[in-house]
């Protein structure tokens, strides 16, 4: 047997940190998502999720309820330019962690992309777990980290998932300050999970396919030759064709000594699909019925695309101000959300900046009568102050995206909805301490666990946290339950129950409720086993696959 390469022989993007940024993947997650009341549009009803916090703490939390849940993960994550933006974006190791990490071998000029692919990596690995089996991935980029991304897309998602690096042109003209060529362009690169994935008609496309005949039921057609020089030349594919009236048809070849035409069609399929056919003027044909649209392309340089002034002015007519650098145009969002999701896909944006996904979506709704929902993921980083967005009350450019959303379905007169949350520590914080604490902490511990629910705690958000723990997610309604006393909820299949005090008489109504799973606060039954048992009992008769106790 062969032995194996050394590492420095083999293939792969690698760098300073890369190790760390692998374990990074594999923590545990921790924190919880504190509903935001006051700062959502319709709670209980909403269809769309604005979180604040820092995306790697959120998309840990996500990976149980959302697990191969998103048609769609969109991202535009800082380009690592050097310079400070709103969002911080300058990822360069100082001179000291780059000779620590890279123990003083590495070239300097590595330490200008080495923090951004270790910020990016496990952010790109956790993405990729909740995105279906049939999802797309869409990351916008410029130059300095194209290649980088397009190298580390390849180890997250892999090389045989490469869909298309799409070329947006964010200019319209300027570029006087440059010294040579002026940037027009940036990228947007597209994987996919598995080969289950597709991509739509571009229905606002501009065809120039011309379609002069009508069949039977209406439908506008051209047609095509069935012949075709271009497919390289193939005997089983040149045989004849009878036509209705007798007349064999066969492919014409201008040098009959090199022979470089073909049907289009194999002689079963001639057989199969004969009705399909059309003979006129010597020839053979298929009918090309007229379709709603294009094929999307990789140069999106049209101005129904927008353009990085277009996405100022999107802002600024929700704001009346410039709240934000460098957005994304409205449009760019809204064509990857139609060509890449179905009406009733689920969109995931955890570098949601001013929220420009979100209102994309709308737009995308808008124009198929759609129900798509987003989940955007914003860190709450102060906005400059005596900046627009500052004199207008956003303090964070998570409020910018929160309060973006809501204007945009204002405008639209739409009845979405929009949940606000922000990330935190628990309010019931799992074991925390191993064998090796002092017997102290270790009793103090232990008495904390009998009943992890502090006082003071409020049920309902407690009872949101617990359910995106136990894998609901985050749009399923919480549904109080009435006659059980206080503090009993459904949320999905699941029935939380976080009473003070369970009593023998709600066996048969909790049981009633039909619950596939079943969450129940152990202090609520005060040691008396026996009660807790026959509940148990009684679930499982009525149908209940998990019952628990927190």
């Amino acid at each position: 047997m062969q032995a194996p390469a050394p590492a420095s022989d083999r293939y792969g993007l690698v760098w300073p940190g890369k190790d760390a940024a692998r374990r990074q993947v594999q923590e545990p997650a921790r924190g919880a998502l504190e509903p935001l009341f006051d700062r959502s549009v319709g709670f209980e009803t909403a269809r769309h999720d604005v979180i604040e916090g820092e995306n790697l703490a959120v998309l840990r939390l996500l990976q149980t309820a959302y697990h191969d849940a998103f048609k769609l993960i969109y991202i535009d994550p800082p380009y690592n330019t050097g310079r400070q933006f709103i969002y911080p974006d300058d990822f360069r190791h100082s001179v000291a962690d780059w000779q620590e990490l890279s123990d003083g071998t590495a070239d300097a000029g590595g330490r200008y992309h080495s923090r951004w692919l270790t910020m990016m990596y496990p952010r790109l690995a956790l993405a990729r777990r909740l995105l279906r089996h049939d999802g797309l991935i869409a990351v916008s980029i410029d130059d300095r980290e194209v290649h980088n991304l397009r190298l580390l897309l390849d180890e997250t998602f892999g090389p045989e998932n490469f869909v298309a690096q799409l070329i947006w042109k964010k200019k319209s003209g300027g570029g006087g300050d440059v010294d040579l060529f002026v940037t027009d362009h940036e990228y947007v690169l597209v994987y996919r999970r598995g080969p289950g994935a597709t991509v739509g008609m571009d229905r606002d496309a501009q065809v120039s396919t011309s379609y002069p005949h009508t069949d039977e039921q209406g439908r506008r057609y051209s047609l095509e030759r069935l012949d075709k020089r271009s497919l390289g030349y193939a005997p089983s594919l040149d045989f004849p064709i009878v036509g209705p009236d007798g007349t064999e048809h066969r492919v014409h070849h201008a040098d009959p000594r090199n022979k470089v035409t073909r049907w289009r069609w194999s002689q079963q399929s001639v057989r199969e699909r004969y009705d399909e056919l059309v003979f006129r003027g010597g020839h053979v044909y298929t009918r090309n019925l007229e379709k709603e649209g294009a094929r999307p392309r990789s140069l999106l340089v049209d101005e129904r695309f927008g353009r990085t002034r277009t996405g100022k002015t999107d802002l600024k007519a929700l704001f009346g101000a410039d709240v934000h650098d460098f957005p994304k145009p409205v449009r760019l969002i809204a064509h990857l959300v139609a060509i890449t999701t179905g009406p009733d896909d689920l969109v995931l944006d955890f570098f949601a900046g001013a929220g420009t996904t979100g209102e994309g979506v709308l737009e995308a709704n808008g124009r198929d009568g759609g129900r798509r929902r987003c989940v955007l993921v914003q860190l709450p980083h102060p906005t400059p102050k005596g900046s627009a967005a500052r004199n207008k009350g956003l303090r964070t450019i998570a409020d910018t995206c929160r309060e973006r959303v809501s204007r945009a379905l204002t405008a639209r007169g739409c009845d979405d909805g929009l949940r606000a949350w922000r990330w935190r520590e628990p309010l019931c914080p799992p074991w925390s301490l191993d064998a090796s604490a002092k017997p102290a902490a270790l009793e103090a511990e232990l008495r904390r666990a009998m009943d992890p629910i502090p006082p003071g705690a409020s049920p309902r958000e407690l009872a949101h946290e617990l359910a995106l723990a136990a894998g609901v997610p985050l749009h399923a309604p919480l549904v109080p339950q009435t006659g059980l006393g206080e503090g009993v909820w459904r949320a999905d299949d699941l029935l939380i129950f976080l009473g003070d005090r369970f009593e023998e008489a709600m066996i048969e109504p909790l049981a009633a409720l039909g619950a596939p799973r079943v969450l129940l606060r152990d202090a609520a039954f005060a040691g008396r086993d026996d009660l807790l048992l026959r509940l148990r009992a009684a679930l499982h008769a009525a149908g209940a696959d998990a019952c628990w106790t927190v």
